[in-house]
């Protein structure tokens, strides 16, 4: 019978690996020999071979070296100024400041080169050559603004202009004035939105008013007054009775807002948004004035 198996020992199989082993190394040397004896000498680079200048050139070139050595005399040092040690202290004192005044005197004055010029420096130009002074207004009465227009930005790729002057037609009389009448298409950016068709007339729950703050507080900016108006009776069409307010506390907020909102669709509706005269907010005047349901009405009729 066997001997048992002994795992301290090595059997068979660990024999074999180390004779696989061994003649695989037997092997590769033996390839690598035999390749070294075909493949050929490798060939020995000769030198390029190099020759000396010409005489001629190498008789010119001491020649010139030479010339140049005798052209280039040493310069003569000029000798130490003479301190005179006997004079005081006082004496010495006023001398060096005679010499410093000789040496500004001397000296030109270095001329100011120009900077880069921006935008603003040369409108100001512009404006001094025709009369302008600095905190006048533009015109010829002053009545114009006395502060460039600045540009807001709203969002990363868009902005508003806005109007910093505190001067605007302040010297103006109303005979001078002349506004032009704003076109009734043309929507007067404020900081009220009016939202409507979000929801329809008897669908306003305990939540909507709320909810909508909230989102328009995250989204666009910080909302002071959140207020919904349902028109009565059925003067306007179910997409325009229900009437949802938010006051924003920045103009820019308001115009992201309205720019966003205008054309999304919230529980299957189209919502319409645009600006709302804050004076009339300010004033609870939340129902639609006779022009608009006019209107609202032609538009329904025509449909």
């Amino acid at each position: 019978m066997d001997d048992d198996y002994d795992p301290t020992r090595p059997n068979d199989y660990e024999e074999y690996k180390e004779y696989e082993k061994r003649r695989k190394e037997i092997a590769y040397h033996e390839e690598h020999s035999r390749r070294r004896s075909m493949s050929p000498e490798p060939r020995q680079r000769t030198p390029p071979r190099s020759f000396p200048p010409p005489p001629s050139l190498y008789s010119e070139s001491q020649s010139s070296a030479a010339e140049t050595s005798v052209q280039e005399t040493p310069r003569p040092r000029t000798p130490p100024a003479k301190i005179d040690l006997d004079i005081t202290g006082e004496e010495a004192f006023l001398r060096r400041a005679r010499l410093s005044n000789q040496t500004a005197q001397k000296s030109p004055e270095p001329k100011p080169t120009p900077g880069p010029s921006t935008g603003e420096d040369f409108a100001h130009r512009i404006l001094a050559k025709y009369g302008w002074q600095e905190g006048q207004g533009l015109g010829k009465n002053e009545q114009g603004i006395n502060e460039p227009l600045k540009v807001q930005k709203t969002d990363y790729r868009s902005g508003i202009i806005v109007n910093t002057s505190t001067n605007i037609l302040a010297k103006s009389t109303p005979a001078q004035v002349k506004s032009d009448p704003i076109p009734s298409n043309v929507e007067v950016p404020s900081r009220v939105i009016l939202l409507t068709n979000m929801v329809g007339p008897g669908e306003v729950d305990d939540t909507l008013q709320e909810e909508t703050a909230d989102e328009c507080n995250e989204k666009y900016g910080t909302v002071e007054r959140c207020l919904i108006f349902e028109v009565p009776h059925g003067k306007l069409p179910d997409d325009k009775a229900v009437r949802i307010f938010v006051k924003f506390e920045t103009q820019a907020a308001a115009i992201k807002a309205k720019k966003d909102l205008n054309g999304r669709f919230f529980g299957g509706r189209s919502v319409t948004a645009k600006f709302f005269d804050e004076s009339r907010f300010d004033k609870y005047d939340l129902a639609p004035s006779p022009a608009e349901i006019q209107k609202a009405k032609q538009k329904e009729s025509s449909n």
